[in-house]
């Protein structure tokens, strides 16, 4: 049996045409908390923190 290995390209792809996609990846982060308990507040900091390494 033969293998064809099919590399990876480089950047973001387009899945409609395959083409790259050149240019900042626009995003949005939603964080929320229900209450206002200490530990939802650790939670909402932890949600921030998250997003913004990312």
């Amino acid at each position: 049996m033969k293998v064809q290995v099919i590399e990876k390209k480089k950047g973001r792809i387009d899945r409609t045409t395959g083409e790259i996609i050149k240019g900042n990846l626009r995003v949005c982060a939603y964080a929320r908390v229900c209450t206002e308990k200490e530990e939802q507040l650790n939670s909402y900091n932890s949600q921030l923190k998250y997003y913004e390494e990312k």
